[in-house]
């Protein structure tokens, strides 16, 4: 889906999510889950995955329904190997159709939500959506945003004002819809109750993780482990495909939230300061000094004084971080899309799951990668 801005064709994104788990039995287990998309892809998702039900003779998806053994709801008379089929076509879909799956977990015996200050369901709702928005905002995406959330839990309507407020900030809408209006709250259904089973399993260690989570894990997901005691937040990040995560566990404290949001990396003990976006520099009245001002996630604003040694110092340390970030990942394209400017033309390349670049070429430039793409064709 494209929307208008000042003529210009603007990707819109939407988010999914639905929750599964109970911190009062079991395990104590509950998580929030779902999915981002780009409203595009959402379309699509949505046919194929109606045409897998339609071909299964079934209203709706449900993952505990089609898991338990003897199955239950519309599942019941359907054998293993037909379900497990369905999943591998649903998982499938998600692969093919969605950008990241984020998945905000709190467990019974260190989540108390006195300390926390709120209902465990509006906390990991709220952790969703920050994790997501920080997400785009890495990659330049902090408008045109719609979340879904299953409507139906106890706490929706203490989770939609809480929650809410938050999106306000970001430009980004808020609606809950009962799992049957949409297919992509079906989805969103599938990951978290394979996320909450994956939890309790590596809890108890009374089995390996399942096939379908592992293969549903192929695909980009984040893990946002919360533990909350005494009135600290602790935050243990795990990111999928295994082959994606750092060499060293991420695991962190949240410090404090007013007035400045700060983080302490468990394993140096630094304190950490997570920036959002530059918003540039002044001058101090004397010149000698310079304020670089930035933005948080939680919409804080700072400004850090540095002499002009200091400036030197951190452009050589941010060229430095760019070179490590260039020898580890790899870009891939999604798009490319060509216009006319003076002398030349703009060359605009999307970035898989989200982002773009834009570069300016003149006629000399525009000649020298013809021929290197003509020389690329020819081998």
């Amino acid at each position: 889906m494209f929307a208008s801005e000042g003529g210009t064709p603007v990707t819109t994104y939407e988010g999914y999510f639905d929750e599964s788990g109970d911190l009062t039995t079991g395990q104590r287990v509950f998580c929030v889950a779902g999915y981002l998309v780009e409203s595009g892809q959402a379309r699509h998702m949505n046919a194929a995955w109606r045409k897998v039900l339609n071909d299964h003779n079934l209203p709706y998806f449900h993952m505990v329904d089609c898991a338990h053994e003897p199955p239950s709801g519309p599942f019941v008379g359907k054998d293993k190997a037909e379900r497990s089929e369905i999943v591998i076509k649903l998982i499938s879909l998600i692969k093919k159709h969605t950008l990241v799956g984020l998945v905000a977990t709190a467990v019974g015996d260190s989540f108390s939500e006195e300390a926390a200050g709120a209902d465990v369901y509006t906390i990991s709702a709220s952790t969703c959506i920050d994790a997501m928005v920080a997400l785009l905002k890495s990659n330049g995406i902090e408008k045109n945003i719609h979340f879904f959330f299953e409507s139906g839990h106890q706490s929706a309507d203490k989770a939609h004002e809480f929650v809410a407020q938050r999106l306000q900030e970001y430009g980004a809408s808020l609606s809950f819809l009962p799992k049957g209006e949409a297919c992509l709250l079906q989805a969103a259904d599938l990951l978290a109750w394979q996320a909450a089973k994956y939890t309790k399993d590596s809890i108890t260690k009374a089995r390996k993780p399942r096939k379908d989570f592992l293969s549903l894990m192929e695909h980009r997901h984040c893990f946002a482990n919360a533990r909350v005691n005494a009135g600290s937040i602790r935050l243990e990040i795990v990111d999928w495909p295994e082959t994606a995560r750092p060499a060293s566990r991420q695991e962190y404290t949240v410090l404090s939230d007013e007035p400045v949001f700060t983080l302490r990396d468990q394993i140096p003990g630094d304190i950490i300061i997570p920036i959002d976006k530059f918003l540039g520099f002044r001058a101090t009245a004397n010149n000698n000094n310079a304020y670089i001002k930035f933005s948080q996630p939680n919409g804080c604003k700072l400004s850090l004084l540095v002499n002009e040694l200091g400036v030197l110092q951190g452009l050589d340390v941010f060229a430095s971080a760019t070179k490590i970030v260039e020898s580890k990942w790899r870009f891939r394209i999604s798009s490319i899309n060509i216009s006319n400017i003076d002398n030349g033309i703009n060359l605009e390349i999307g970035l898989f799951p989200v982002g773009r670049l834009s570069f300016a070429l003149d006629s000399a430039l525009i000649d020298e990668l013809a021929k290197l793409l003509e020389g690329y064709k020819r081998r």
